[in-house]
């Protein structure tokens, strides 16, 4: 179990069951992780509710940095964040699927497991769909952590080796280098959109 809190307030607790029957599933080496990313999500889901913040009208500000629609000072403060933060992007796509529904299902399953193990890397994370693809934006990254960071390279691999299991899809992850401010997201997403292009064309037959 997990208990679900925000700084000092205590707002419940998430039990995971594991399963027996017909076989024992062990949980994995990671497991730990995931369930403290899972409490993070939770804290701020339930938070956003007592306060009637809305998390769609999050993940619009948040994709209005990533393209530079908007003005990054007037969403950090909304967003709660430090337009000076040193920031980085990690991107996530697949190949295209025909058929709406089962593209707009898989996306949504993408959105919620990169959620989980970018909030239990990174406190802060914030995460939005966008043109098909997922973003997780990495606010206050702290000075020495690139796109070879171990510990990033682990969460990433493991959201996509989850993702490609649920749903059947050869999804990729692309890290971009930090930049140094809010302003320059634009310039991250761009870098992070250029590896997973670049992979793209490497699969086509």
């Amino acid at each position: 179990s997990s208990d679900v809190c925000s700084s000092d307030l205590y707002l419940g607790t998430i039990w995971v069951q594991q399963r027996f029957e017909p076989v024992a599933v062990p949980f994995s080496e990671r497991a730990s992780e995931v369930l403290l990313g899972a409490s993070r999500l939770a804290a701020a889901e339930i938070l956003r509710r007592r306060t009637g913040t809305s998390l769609v009208s999050a993940s619009t500000q948040l994709v209005e940095l990533l393209t530079g629609r908007a003005n990054p000072d007037l969403v950090a403060g909304r967003l709660g964040l430090d337009p000076g933060w040193r920031t980085q992007v990690v991107g996530f796509g697949g190949p295209a699927e025909a058929e709406a529904a089962v593209r707009e299902l898989h996306h949504d399953q993408l959105r919620g497991i990169v959620s989980v193990y970018a909030s239990a890397y990174h406190r802060a994370a914030l995460v939005a769909l966008d043109d098909q693809r997922v973003y997780a934006v990495l606010p206050d990254v702290r000075a020495g952590v690139g796109p070879d960071d171990p510990a990033m390279r682990a969460w990433v691999g493991d959201a996509v080796a989850v993702a490609r299991e649920r749903t059947g899809v050869q999804w990729h992850g692309g890290i971009s280098a930090p930049v140094p401010g809010l302003a320059q997201l634009p310039s991250a997403r761009a870098e992070v959109d250029r590896v997973l292009d670049a992979v793209a064309r490497s699969r086509l037959p």
